[in-house]
């Protein structure tokens, strides 16, 4: 499969909530792994019904940590 990088940047629409779609894509692994993943708390989400949301801010604190984590060495 080919994938493309120029949708890897967040929507730039001022959204504060975003769709496990639209988070899928942002970090470059399939929608249904990111559900996958939300289900284990791996993503921070928030669940309205059946309907599965991420707060942006969230979803940015997770990945600062899991960045610094790295630079540092621990997992």
């Amino acid at each position: 499969m080919n994938r493309t990088f120029a949708n890897t940047k967040l929507p730039d629409d001022g959204a504060k909530v975003l769709t496990i779609p639209q988070v899928a894509r942002y970090l470059l692994i399939s929608p249904l792994r990111a559900y996958a993943l939300a289900k284990k708390g791996k993503i921070p989400c928030v669940h309205f019904g059946r309907s599965v949301r991420v707060v942006r801010a969230d979803l940015e604190k997770m990945l600062a940590g899991a960045a610094a984590a790295d630079r540092e060495g621990v997992r």
